[in-house]
């Protein structure tokens, strides 16, 4: 079952939203949030290629 709000209840709620300010901080610091994630990954994905090239070469060298 769906419980649903009659429209003139939802009419006359107040609509509140940050500042404009406000909003383009939110917008700023989730923009560097997000370009933090990516440089990240690009660091993890590095270092596993850096571990896999490792690994790679200690095998190498062990004899058969």
């Amino acid at each position: 079952d769906q419980l649903s709000i009659r429209r003139a209840i939802l009419e006359g709620l107040p609509l509140v939203l940050p500042s404009l300010a406000q909003q383009r901080q939110l917008l700023r610091l989730t923009q560097t949030a997000l370009q933090e994630r990516r440089h990240m990954e690009n660091m993890i994905r590095n270092r596993e290629q850096q571990i896999a090239g490792i690994v790679a070469q200690i095998l190498a060298s062990v004899p058969a």
